[in-house]
């Protein structure tokens, strides 16, 4: 049946499915009926299906409607696993779980077919006599835009994990002995400019061992994390910390049952270090800092995870790091002294949660960060629930945390949302509160831009799954949200915000959106407390289009505008970017984003409560990114992406801020260290090869130039010139694991 265009009536080809099993394995095969020189095909590897048709083969091995696997397969064989989840938010698809099972693939004169085998050690599953697992089957054909599945999966009902059907006849299946190891060994070298190029080795391995059928250990001893993708950096202006995507592959696989109460934050976890910010009152007479790290060593991490036939869920993280120390030197005799910028950590994560009817669900979740010989603590307990009705109409969900650090006066506050949504059908709405105490405080392990806040949020949506005239569907929600201080009790900011979107049937897509602020009272920006920037009223607008994704060239454009009450504040934003599939195996992708805010005020400095400043500055952002990549086969790709971030901040004016939040103009004040001019480039590189199942090589290259000038022009052209000629990083590493499955040697043996 057809997900989309036309939801709940038949595929436009047909597709036929068997399933066999023995005592070790899943089997199935597919035949998916087509016209040959009309399917979509693209060589990918490994978790990306790009723009080529795909079978995708859904399983839930407890039936709860909560959590499932995902098996999907290009006709080039492509291969992507895919563990989905279901939260509070809706159903969420992690493409970052990992298992080693086979497929294979074939085109003929009936379209094209396709085998796996999917053994038992990648899944975990409750052991029963006679077990019924939930089963779907997906398929996508790119030329109608088509999405299918086996069992409907009603558009009109939010989340598809739910809607599966069911898979019987299964008798007597026992789990194995679930044992992999997975070694690794690479070797760096790194060279700054004018520096001589230092080369280290590193070895560790990775170890998953299954301690039920349910429940799986994973633990990384010496973790190396030098291939990851650079974080795209940014100038940050505003008080709150910018919060990066986590890359690391041991915290991003199979952490589903860690993201509950939203109090965890898996970069702390080696992250930078605690006390890193040292004191001028710290150093000596002629001490400088000399080397001061900006991420803790971390030297293990475990994890055990997993859900048993009652419907327990159990995780388990725990992670630790070596001390970090910062290297002081005198500069008159050259002696240098070392201070520890975080002493021996310790971190830990756990959670226990039990699965309901009707797809519900309730957790408690705790996380705690101690060091040794340090007597600082920080410790956050949470609960978050999700209760459906039988109908799966109506959801409540909800969230409580507690957090407390032993700082000179031990710190306790707490927090807690609750929401109300309508889920199913046409129309939906949702009304949601959240509030947020002035002293919690979750960010030694979680991450929160700012508490002391209490906020409202109503929403209505409307969806029309179904072709009509030029649509294909199209969607609107209307949303207000109303943000007060918890301390005092005082308004920030009142915005009414309307979205609009549409598919057409050519399969093009547009967005448009526009909001409104009723004004703000900005108890952020001033840096002290119980200060405010009283702002203006605003409007913003913005147009998001893009063509047809399964063509070869994809056009994506986003333009916005801001205007306020103040004329000379307002601003434009834009992003677009090219795609090209110029071959089977050859992607190219550009992409340029631009910010550009004039009249904008913000602080710049602060000498006391009552002695606050402000400066009237412009500021400009562009950022160029370059991606190209070539698929050899579905085992062997090369990557290349190159970022460039410019950002600029010309403060021209001064203001004194008043006690009515207003601000006067100061034109006795100066501040030569407002102008910012900021630069970063990153080239991220790399060659992969699965040369077998589990198994990698990589060679990576990566550069890094970070430069920061406020008497560089304020000019793009010039600027990039500059930046390519100042200092740099490059680094080339190789690096080799293996993957090693015990039953695989049993066999042999």
């Amino acid at each position: 049946m057809q997900l989309m265009p036309h939801n709940g009536k038949p595929s436009f080809k047909p597709t036929e499915v068997q399933i066999l099993y023995d005592d070790n394995a899943l089997y199935l095969g597919a035949m998916l009926y087509d016209d040959p020189d009309s399917i979509q095909n693209y060589i990918t590897t490994r978790d990306n299906l790009g723009s080529s048709d795909y079978f995708d083969f859904f399983i839930d091995p407890n039936n709860e409607g909560i959590t499932g696997y995902e098996f999907a397969v290009t006709p080039a064989n492509s291969q992507s696993d895919i563990k989905a989840v279901k939260s509070t938010n809706g159903d969420n698809e992690d493409s970052n779980w990992d298992a080693v099972w086979q497929s294979a693939t074939n085109i003929n004169d009936k379209g094209w077919s396709i085998e796996y085998r999917i053994p038992y050690s990648a899944l975990r599953f409750p052991i029963k006599e006679e077990p019924v697992w939930g089963l779907n089957f997906f398929r996508r054909i790119r030329r109608y835009n088509s999405n299918n599945s086996w069992n409907l999966v009603n558009q009109d009902v939010s989340g598809f994990i739910q809607q599966a059907g069911e898979l019987t006849g299964l008798k007597n299946i026992k789990a194995p002995v679930r044992l992999s190891v997975t070694p690794y060994v690479a070797g760096y070298v790194e060279q700054a400019t004018d520096q001589k190029a230092n080369l280290y080795f590193r070895g560790g391995v990775d170890l998953k061992y299954g301690l039920s059928e349910s429940h799986t250990l994973d633990m990384m001893l010496i973790p190396d994390f030098g291939q990851i993708q650079s974080d795209d950096e940014q100038l940050n202006l505003t008080p709150y910390e910018i919060q990066y995507d986590e890359k690391r592959q041991f915290f991003v696989e199979g952490i589903e049952l860690f993201d509950r109460a939203g109090i965890f934050y898996s970069r702390r976890i080696g992250g930078a270090p605690k006390f890193s910010e040292i004191e001028d009152e710290e150093l000596g007479t002629n001490e400088k800092i000399t080397y001061n790290p900006s991420e803790t060593q971390l030297i293990n991490a475990t994890k055990i995870s997993g859900r048993d036939k009652n419907g327990w869920g159990i995780g388990f993280l725990n992670a630790m790091s070596l001390p970090s120390k910062a290297e002081i030197t005198d500069t008159i005799t050259g002696k240098t002294r070392h201070l520890v910028t975080q002493p021996f950590t310790n971190y830990n994560v756990s959670v226990v949660e039990k699965a309901m009817k009707n797809n519900s669900y309730i957790s408690l979740i705790n996380t705690n960060m101690a060091m040794a010989g340090n007597s600082y603590l920080a410790n956050v307990t949470g609960t978050e629930f999700q209760m459906k009705n039988k109908s799966q109409t109506y959801q409540l969900t909800g969230k409580a945390s507690l957090s407390y650090r032993n700082q000179a006066d031990d710190k306790t506050g707490y927090e807690y949302f609750l929401g109300l949504k309508k889920i199913k059908g046409k129309l939906k709405y949702l009304f949601e509160h959240q509030t947020v105490s002035d002293t919690f405080d979750p960010n030694d392990m979680g991450y929160i831009q700012r508490n002391n806040e209490v906020s409202d949020d109503a929403q209505v949506s409307y969806y029309i799954h179904e072709p009509f005239g030029i649509f294909k569907s199209w969607y609107a929600h209307i949303r207000n949200e109303n943000t007060m201080l918890y301390q005092p009790n005082k308004e920030v900011e009142n915005q009414l915000r309307f979205w609009t979107e549409a598919s057409f049937k050519n399969n093009w897509w547009l967005g448009l959106f526009f909001g409104h602020s009723f004004g703000t009272h900005d108890y952020y920006e001033t840096r002290v407390d119980n200060r405010y920037y009283k702002g203006p009223s605003y409007n913003m607008y913005e147009i998001d289009f893009i063509t047809n994704s399964d063509k070869k060239l994809t056009w994506y454009l986003c333009a916005g505008n801001y205007t306020s009450t103040i004329k000379t504040d307002y601003g434009f934003w834009g992003n677009t970017y090219l795609s090209w599939k110029a071959t089977p195996r050859l992607n190219l992708y550009y992409e340029i984003s631009t910010n550009l805010d004039y009249g904008n005020y913000g602080h710049v400095e602060h000498l006391n409560r009552d002695s606050v400043y402000f400066g009237g500055f412009d500021r400009h952002t562009f950022v160029n990114t370059f991606t190209i990549s070539y698929a050899f086969n579905t085992k062997m790709k090369i990557d290349f992406r190159g970022r460039h971030y410019w950002s600029v901040a010309d403060y021209n004016t001064y203001y004194f801020l008043n006690t009515d939040g207003s601000l006067k103009p100061e034109p006795s004040y100066k501040n030569e260290d407002a102008d910012v001019n900021f630069n970063a480039f990153n080239i991220d590189m790399s060659f992969k090869w699965e040369f077998a199942p589990g198994s990698e090589l990589s060679l990576v290259w990566k550069n890094a130039i970070s430069r920061e000038d406020k008497n560089m022009k304020l000019q793009f052209g010039n600027d990039l010139k500059e930046t390519l000629k100042s200092d740099q990083i490059n680094s080339f590493s190789l690096k080799i694991l293996y993957y090693i499955d015990y039953n695989t040697l049993r066999k042999k043996g």
